[in-house]
C-alpha cells in the first residue's frame, strides 16, 4: 500500500518482500499474493485489495483487469461512504448553527424587552426626582411612578428569569 501501486508476489518462498512473514505464510498453506492499492480519485491510497493463492502463479490478463475494476469500485464506495459522513457532520453543524442563531434573535428580542422595562424605570425615577424637586412635594405623587418603577423591575426580572429558562 505504501508503494501505491500493485505488488505481484508470484512465488513467497521466494520473494524478498514475504521474509519477515513467510512462516505465517507457509503455516496458512499461501504461496502467491497479488496487492492492489485502492487509491481516491486524487491519488491518495484508501486500502488494499489482495488474492491470496495456494500455489504460486501470475495473474492472467482478465484477473488483472478484474481486480483494477474491483480496486476502482472500492475507491468509489469508500469515498461516497467518507463523502457520506462529511455531509451528516456539516448537516449537524448547521443544525447547531442554525439553532444558535435562532437562539441569538431570541436573546436580542429579549434584550429589547429588558431595555424598554428599564427605560420606563429610569423614566418614572426621574418623575420621583422632579417632585422631591418641587418646593412642597405632595407624597401621594409619588405612588404612580414608584407603583411603575415596581412593576417595570419585575418584568423586567421575569425577562431575565425566562432567558436562564431556556
Amino acid at each position: 500500500m505504501y508503494r501505491g501501486k500493485p505488488v505481484i508476489v508470484t512465488d513467497i518462498l521466494e520473494d524478498p518482500l514475504w521474509e519477515d512473514y513467510r512462516e505465517l505464510a507457509v503455516a496458512n498453506d499461501l504461496r502467491a499474493c497479488w496487492s492492489t492499492p485502492i487509491l481516491s480519485g486524487r491519488g491518495k491510497v484508501l486500502g488494499s485489495f489482495a488474492m491470496y493463492y495456494r500455489e504460486p502463479r501470475t495473474p492472467t490478463g482478465e484477473e488483472a483487469g478484474l481486480t483494477e475494476v474491483a480496486t476502482r469500485i472500492a475507491g468509489l464506495a469508500i469515498e461516497h461512504h467518507a463523502a457520506k459522513q462529511i455531509l451528516a457532520r456539516t448537516q449537524a453543524e448547521l443544525a447547531q448553527a442554525s439553532y444558535a442563531a435562532s437562539k441569538g434573535k431570541a436573546a436580542t428580542s429579549s434584550l429589547d424587552e429588558i431595555n424598554h422595562q428599564l427605560e420606563a424605570l429610569l423614566d418614572n425615577a426621574k418623575k420621583c426626582l422632579e417632585l422631591l424637586d418641587e418646593d412642597k412635594p405632595d407624597i401621594a405623587s409619588f405612588r404612580g411612578p414608584l407603583t411603575s418603577i415596581a412593576k417595570n423591575g419585575q418584568q423586567a426580572l421575569a425577562i431575565i428569569a425566562r432567558i436562564r429558562s431556556s
